[in-house]
């Protein structure tokens, strides 16, 4: 339906505000990303549109312009979206367009007499997922579109029906079938028909001005020591992909003190060395940003170190790069108990950062894209005061390492939830310090299905006693007896789940029915007589209520303690992944993204999970 202008796809922007007195308000020259790239398509199959900043092709001097491709048919809608508002904390700043008379932009087409209709929305139409239409853009531009540039003039007063003192956005919707290019420039509010709006003499750097230094994940490293053809191949996708570092997943001894197969690696590494790519060290655990195991990736380092003294220059390891991801600890869901987890994860990053530096090998690490995301006191979800400096934890993890990857992932570049405005915040900080270099990551892994023990749970306001207790140290750890752990809030009450053993092995049977028998004693204890009945009806709601996550294998019953559910967790990465997309179709979102990411110095190239998953697409 056409007046459903898909506000699913709506953008969200940081905008100039009004200033009374002022002939003109711009809300994108699209030159800058001080609006976070933060725009987007939107179609129904089998129509289709797609958009991106174009800096070839732009009205004057320099800078970059908006292309809209759309292919509409019969069937289906498509065009693209631009919102005046930006949603922070779930408000909307909406814009007061009320000092100005008209909207303007500058428009050309690719091949001359493109049609499509120009819409606004108010706060009112926003919430319907509607929009208003102006007049035919003939009783703008009599000549129509055409392939020069002209200044496109509409009265707000023939967007009839709106608000203008709450206005939400622009929509560009192509209603009559064909294929289109359009080009879209200088967005301004002005006062006065005559107003002359500045030109752009901007000049981004082009992207082929200096090669991307792509990098990637490997797991399964061992499949490299002994298959030639399985190296080969390895080596193919990386030029193919332009891959100059490799994250290798490392095997160490039982006592963790040595690195095995290091003959196997080396031969690895030198076959990398002669095509220009460099090897680090990969490895990391949550659990390994506490204090009580800080030794281990300590250890690690000095392990590389080690291999590297015993190594050749074309054999050895060029750094150490650790993938330690804290907040999958039970505990970081309570503020001061993730005030603490963040601040030891500080620390051992400033350990590392030293042994790795004294040992001549770069530290790289992991950094997810949302430690900046504001809390509901409007601060940084992790902020915290270290090294004498109050910011962001990822602000701080920046400061101390030299390779860093943004787990951003996102399938698509555009949009408040793309790849560019995940990255974006990050990116602008490292390129402040000298040195400094980002890769963003990129997703192309799904995990599969699995089996959990999921268990009534514990109020709410016994959680932070739950997680502190010392004896179990369970607000510490994202495993219990080895088995992964989960934690689902729904109403008053918080239940947890625990990974069960695929193994069709009796000894990891007998071992994963254990866990969940502990696991379920330790958990009776916070449960009280009166809550009892309304956690297992808690539950049993929320695992019915979620059919796209949980599918219910054996259903809990009402029992004097703990009830426990069996079912099948399905991974939520429909807009993470790249997994059910052809290669072709990554490549263009990574494009996309790169020619907005080269204007920060700190970029270097995007980094793919993993190499195991990249071999499988097409």
């Amino acid at each position: 339906m056409l007046k459903k202008i898909v506000i699913l796809f709506a953008l969200s922007f940081t905008i100039t505000t009004c200033v009374n007195g002022q002939d003109f308000n711009q809300i994108w020259n699209f030159d800058s990303l001080n609006l976070k790239g933060t725009y987007n398509s939107f179609q129904l199959p089998p129509s289709f549109a797609s958009v991106y900043l174009n800096d070839s092709i732009y009205s004057g001097y320099g800078g970059r312009s908006l292309q809209v491709n759309a292919f509409k048919i019969e069937e289906g809608y498509c065009g693209a979206w631009i919102n005046f508002f930006a949603a922070k904390n779930g408000e909307n700043n909406y814009l007061d367009a009320s000092g100005y008379k008209y909207i303007s932009l500058r428009i050309k087409g690719a091949i001359g007499g493109e049609k499509f209709q120009i819409q606004l929305a108010d706060k009112a139409m926003y919430q319907k997922e509607d929009s208003r239409p102006c007049q035919s853009l003939y009783s703008y531009l009599p000549e129509g579109i055409t392939t020069n540039w002209q200044e496109l003039i509409i009265p707000l007063t023939d967007f009839t029906g709106l608000d203008i003192t709450q206005l939400t956005g622009i929509t560009f919707n192509f209603t009559v079938s064909g294929k289109y290019t359009v080009f879209i420039d200088d967005l301004y509010f002005k006062k006065e028909i005559k107003t002359i709006l500045p030109v752009s003499n901007i000049q981004h750097p082009k992207s082929g001005n200096r090669p991307l230094e792509n990098a990637m994940w490997v797991w399964q490293t061992y499949k490299l020591f002994n298959d030639l053809a399985y190296r080969d191949t390895f080596i193919n996708i990386c030029k193919q992909l332009q891959i100059n570092h490799v994250y290798m997943q490392m095997f160490y001894d039982d006592n963790l003190s040595k690195i095995l197969y290091a003959d196997s690696l080396r031969s690895v590494i030198r076959l990398c060395y002669k095509d220009h790519i460099s090897v680090y060290a990969l490895d990391g655990s949550p659990e390994w940003g506490c204090y009580e195991k800080h030794e281990i990736p300590i250890t690690i380092v000095k392990l590389i170190a080690d291999f590297n003294s015993r190594s050749s220059v074309t054999e050895k390891l060029v750094g150490a790069h650790f993938d330690i991801e804290p907040y999958l600890l039970l505990g970081f869901s309570i503020p001061d108990l993730r005030k603490q987890i963040i601040y030891e994860n500080l620390e051992l990053k400033k350990k590392l950062s030293y042994q790795c530096h004294v040992n001549s090998l770069t530290f790289g690490i992991d950094i997810p894209f949302w430690y900046e995301d504001s809390d509901s006191t409007g601060m940084p979800l992790t902020n915290i005061e270290f090294n004498q400096s109050t910011k962001a934890a990822s602000f701080h993890m920046i400061d101390l390492a030299d390779h860093i990857a943004i787990m951003g992932y996102r399938n698509f570049a555009y949009g408040s939830d793309g790849m560019i405005n995940k990255d974006i915040a990050e990116l602008e900080y490292a390129s402040t310090i000298k040195g400094k270099e980002i890769w963003a990551g990129v997703e192309t892994i799904i995990e599969a299905p699995m089996p959990f023990a999921v268990f009534s749970g514990i109020p709410k306001e016994r959680l932070t006693g739950f997680l502190s207790d010392n004896s179990s140290a369970i607000g510490r750890k994202s495993r219990f007896m080895g088995y992964r752990l989960l934690m689902l809030q729904h109403g008053n009450f918080v239940h947890f789940g625990l990974e069960k053993s695929v193994s069709k092995r009796r000894s990891e049977k007998r071992r994963s029915e254990l866990a969940i028998l502990q696991f379920k004693k330790l958990l009776s204890s916070y449960i009280d007589t009166f809550n009892k009945g309304k956690s297992f009806y808690s539950l049993n709601d929320y695992l019915l209520n979620t059919p796209w996550e949980f599918k219910i294998i054996r259903r809990g019953k009402k029992k004097p303690d703990v009830s426990v559910w069996h079912v099948i967790v399905y991974p939520t990465t429909e807009k993470i992944s790249f997994a059910k997309r052809t290669l072709d179709e990554m490549l263009i979102e990574l494009y996309k993204a790169s020619t907005l990411f080269f204007d920060y110095p700190a970029f270097r190239g995007f980094a793919f999970h993993c190499y195991e998953t990249i071999l499988g697409m097409k």
